[in-house]
């Protein structure tokens, strides 16, 4: 089951600031410089990287697969056994730790094993996401905080 993140309200304006911000900073260098060739290169570079980060914030899924939880922006992605999963709650601390948020007012998935123990996550369907997780695996603790639509 594929649950689609909420994004914050001007969340397209900030990306696109900050791809031409991006390419700008690569661009204009080497625009002054007398190389053709640079200006290629440098204008090349700054079109990779701008595409990369553009693939990472349209690109954005919770999944519920069968094998466990994959949450996924663009070419990262990472997977969480159902089974290593131990509660789920509404983020608290959202500048720490994994997090694929794209707005206040998330989830926090614990988990047992790995570099994190933790991953913050905004589906807009919060509560459609904890019953559906709660589902899959039921050892899960849930917090007490009501889980509502958006």
């Amino acid at each position: 089951m594929v649950f689609c993140p909420k994004r914050i309200r001007g969340y397209w304006w900030y990306c696109g600031s900050l791809l031409t911000v991006i390419l700008a900073l690569l661009v204009i260098p080497a625009v002054q410089t007398s190389s053709t060739g640079e200006v290629f290169v440098l204008a090349g570079l700054g079109t990779v990287i701008a595409a990369f980060f553009a693939w990472m914030c349209i690109d954005v899924k919770y999944i519920l697969e069968k094998r466990g939880l994959k949450v996924q922006a663009g070419p990262i992605r990472a997977i969480i056994p159902y089974e290593r999963i131990t509660g789920v709650g509404p983020a608290k601390d959202t500048m720490g730790g994994f997090r694929i948020m794209l707005s206040p007012g998330g989830i926090q998935v614990y988990y047992d094993g790995g570099f994190f123990t933790d991953m913050k996550i905004t589906p807009k369907d919060k509560a459609g996401f904890v019953r559906e997780l709660k589902n899959r695996c039921p050892h899960i603790k849930v917090e007490a905080e009501k889980f509502h639509k958006g």
